[in-house]
This record gives C-alpha cells, structure tokens and sequence, in this order.
C-alpha cells in the first residue's frame, strides 16, 4: 500500500509540473488517492483549493498560469483558454485577468472560477503554451473586446491596431463570425471605430475644440446602454445631463450605402430616446469652427 501511494505522489508532482503547480480531485483519484484521502489532505491543510482545484503547499511562482490551468482542468476535455487571462499569458496589456473557457458546445460545466463559453473554435485559433490548451493572440483579443465595458475595450483595440496584433479587416471578419453571440454588437461598433481613421482625427479635433471653449462635461465616445446592458448605440461626444449628441463624420465618413443607411437609423433611434443630435463634418471643425461651438452651446441651453 505504502509503494502504490509513494508512486501516486511521484505521479501527482508530475501532474503538478506540467500544470504550473494546479491538479483536480479527479486527477489524485485516478493516481490512487482516494476520495477520503483527497479530503482527509484538504482539511488537514497539506492540500489547498485554488479556483476550484488543488495546490500542494503554495501556489505557482505563476499565478496568472496556475489560475489558467485551474480553469481548464475545471472545463474538462477540449476546453481552451480564452479572453483578458490569454492575453495576459501572451505578453498583451490587459489590466484584469478574468479567465473565459471555451468548452465543447454540448457540455455543461459548472462554474467554479471565470466564464464558459460553450461555443466552437476552430483548430487554427487554438495553440498551446507550455502545454496549456490556449486561443491565439487575435481570438483571445476578440473573446476580449465582446464582453468588457466599451471604455476599456476601446483602450484594448486601439493597443491591439497599434501592435499589429489586430487589422481593421480582421475585426470586420469576426464581426461575420460572431452574429448572434453575446457581445457582437459592441465588436460591430468596434469594427466601425477601427476603420474609420479619418473619422476619429476629426473627433479628436472636436474635442480640443469644445475643451479650448470651456465646454467639458462630455463623454467621448460614450456607449449608450440598454436596460440589458447591451450596447444601443456609441456617440462620439456625449453631453449626458442635457442629452444632446454630438456625431461627428471624417472626411470619408460612411461612403457605402449599408454604413449610410445604419448611421441614420441610429440617429433616428437616439432621437425616439430623448436626445438632440448634431452632426458636424471635418469641413465645419476645421474651417466653421465659431459657428459648431455656437451650436452646441444653444443646444445645451447656454448663451453664445
């Protein structure tokens, strides 16, 4: 008895190698340890919980590693780590590292730490890094953008443009890929954001203009919500209190007919909801710019 459990500690310090320090109760048993055992060393505190599974003695020199095992050893089989904690494991700037798993569609996992996803990802976007199943950079990034608040995943996509680890093109493709899924309303916006160059030059012009006129109680670039939380609409600079919505078009701002045809059904949409909408083009910033902050001032009530 003495050998077979000397050799199931051996076998479960391999386990602990190869998994940053993490293991499941399933994985003791299936070394020899039994269900008493386990339970026996978790109360007696030679064995730790983390995130739904076990330690030995303290956590990984990793902890962002362990806690990702932890979350796919919980996702069973075919589970692949998604979301803020691959992008942290992938060198990305991201300052949470909430875990999302992606789990075979017809699974049911409990939730013991992070999120499932119980969605298909297909073999491309799917690698390993030191033997954790994990998504690549750029499916990692997106499964990120759908499901934070819009301030902080435009702080993320514009990082993500700028290391070339996201195209505008790429994010038009998942935008295809993800109807239907939670968060794709805010990816289709992100999209629009994305390549819409000229467009945010603009706004950005507007912006010092309004602050260099006093006018500073806006929000840029401010997602309106619905009672769901799912994003209505993005102004580009929102007087909240007064609602009144400042939409500003770059110099090529929604050529095509389909860009055209949404814009105006999202004005019209935050007309029904109370709010005032101007628009300005880059013409009006730059060569009428007396004439916008006139506007705005009247539309919030405030003498010229």
């Amino acid at each position: 008895m003495r050998g077979r459990l000397g050799q199931a500690h051996e076998s479960l310090e391999v386990f602990k190698e190869q998994q940053a320090g993490v293991f499941t109760r399933a994985q003791a048993r299936k070394l020899g340890f039994t269900v008493k055992g386990v339970r026996q060393r978790v109360d007696s505190g030679q064995w730790s919980t983390f995130a739904g599974a076990l330690v030995t003695g303290p956590v990984s020199v990793n902890p962002p590693l362990a806690l990702a095992w932890a979350a796919v050893l919980n996702g069973g089989a075919g589970a692949v780590l998604t979301g803020p904690l691959a992008m942290r494991l992938w060198k990305l700037e991201v300052s949470r590292i909430d875990p999302i798993v992606i789990v075979p569609k017809a699974r049911h996992v409990p939730v013991t730490v992070g999120r499932t996803l119980r969605s298909p990802i297909a073999p491309e976007h799917v690698t390993h890094l030191a033997g954790l199943p994990i998504a690549s950079p750029e499916r990692a990034i997106i499964d990120t953008l759908m499901r934070l608040k819009y301030h902080q995943a435009v702080k993320i996509l514009d990082r993500s443009l700028q290391l070339k680890y996201l195209t505008a093109a790429r994010l038009r493709f998942w935008t295809f890929q993800m109807q239907r899924r939670t968060g794709v309303v805010q990816l289709r916006f992100l999209a629009e954001r994305a390549s819409e160059d000229a467009h945010s030059e603009a706004e950005h012009k507007a912006v010092r203009l309004f602050r260099r006129h006093g006018l500073t109680r806006f929000r840029v670039n401010y997602a309106l919500l619905d009672v769901r939380g799912e994003v209505i609409a993005v102004i580009d600079i929102a007087f909240r209190e007064q609602l009144v919505a400042v939409e500003i078009d770059g110099q090529a701002f929604h050529s095509d007919t389909e860009s055209f045809q949404r814009d105006r059904a999202r004005q019209n949409d935050l007309v029904r909801r109370g709010w005032r909408v101007l628009r300005f083009t880059w013409e009006d910033i730059v060569k009428r710019p007396d004439s916008v902050v006139a506007q705005v001032r009247n539309a919030l009530g405030r003498p010229a």
